[in-house]
């Protein structure tokens, strides 16, 4: 029925879904050349910077603020 309703969708704004669910569910909402933390990050109630809000790791916003801890995800870093 999303997939459906995706493919249906006629309005203005931009239908776009975290990697995980763009990769397994609706591809069709990834723009070609996107790429997923350029569209979708997660902070969670602990200042931990994620790749979407499902992830099992990310990494703390520390001193260095948002920008740092998004290099450092974008790198693979892990806590």
């Amino acid at each position: 029925t999303l997939r459906n309703w995706v493919a249906d969708y006629g309005g203005a704004l931009r239908v776009r879904g975290s990697e995980r669910t763009c990769a397994t569910m609706l591809p069709s909402v990834s723009a070609p050349g996107d790429e997923a933390l350029h569209r979708y990050v997660h902070v969670d109630a602990n200042g931990i910077l994620k790749a979407d809000s499902f992830a099992t790791w990310g990494v703390p916003i520390g001193p260095g603020g948002f920008l740092d801890a998004f290099d450092r995800l974008k790198k693979g870093d892990s806590p």
